[in-house]
C-alpha cells in the first residue's frame, strides 16, 4: 500500500471513531489500534535484541514491555477509568520515548526508522484515545451542544484533509511529494485540536 492510500485509510478510520454515534463503537476502535500497536512493540523488542545490548537498551525493553501491559489493559467503562488509563498509557508511551532517545546514539541508521515508526504509533493512539475522551465527554457532558459542533468541526477538518489527498492524488506523483508536508501539517493541526480540547 502506498503512502497516500495509507493516509487515507487512516484518515476514514479516525473520521469514523469520531462520527461514531456510542462509546462502545468508539472504543472498539481504540482497542483494535492498541491491540496493532502491542503487535508493533513485539516486533520492536525482537529488533532491540537483534541490535544492542547493555543497561540502556534492557532498560528500554522494560519499557516496552511495560507499555505492553498498560496496552492490553481491557476496555475502560467509565470516564474516570479511562482518564486514569489514558494518564498510566501516556506515562509508558513516555518513559518508552525516552528509552529510544537515549538509543539513537548507539543504534545508527536503521534504528532512527524505527525510532520515527514508534513516534507514529505513539501519535496515533494519542489521538485515538483524545477522540475516545472526546466520546466520553459527550456522554457525561451537560455542555453537550458545544462539544457536538466541535466534534463536527473535526469531522470536517478531516474532510478537508481526505479532500487534499484526493487532489494530490489527481495531479500525479511529482505533486505528491511537494504537498504531502502541508498535508502532514493539516493533519497535524487536526491532532492539536483534538488535543487542544481537553487542555
Amino acid at each position: 500500500m502506498d503512502e497516500k492510500q495509507r493516509l487515507n485509510n487512516e484518515l476514514e478510520d479516525l473520521r469514523e471513531q469520531l462520527e461514531a454515534d456510542s462509546e462502545e463503537v468508539t472504543n472498539e476502535r481504540l482497542e483494535s489500534h492498541k491491540s496493532l500497536f502491542a503487535s508493533f512493540i513485539d516486533g520492536s523488542k525482537e529488533k532491540l535484541d537483534s541490535l544492542l545490548s547493555g543497561e540502556t537498551a534492557t532498560k528500554v525493553r522494560q519499557s516496552l514491555e511495560e507499555l505492553q501491559v498498560q496496552l492490553a489493559l481491557g476496555k475502560a467503562e467509565s470516564r474516570e477509568a479511562f482518564e486514569e488509563q489514558k494518564h498510566k498509557v501516556d506515562a509508558a508511551l513516555q518513559d518508552a520515548e525516552h528509552g529510544y532517545e537515549a538509543l539513537k546514539d548507539d543504534a545508527g541508521e536503521e534504528f532512527n526508522e524505527w525510532s520515527k515508526e514508534f513516534s507514529s504509533w505513539k501519535d496515533k493512539l494519542q489521538t485515538r484515545m483524545d477522540i475516545a475522551r472526546l466520546q466520553f465527554a459527550l456522554g457525561t457532558s451537560e455542555a453537550k451542544e458545544e462539544l457536538e459542533e466541535k466534534r463536527n468541526d473535526l469531522s470536517q477538518r478531516i474532510s478537508s484533509i481526505k479532500n487534499q489527498l484526493d487532489e494530490l492524488e489527481d495531479e500525479g506523483e511529482e505533486k505528491w511529494e511537494s504537498f504531502s508536508k502541508e498535508v502532514g501539517e493539516s493533519f497535524n493541526h487536526f491532532k492539536a485540536a483534538v488535543k487542544g480540547l481537553f487542555s
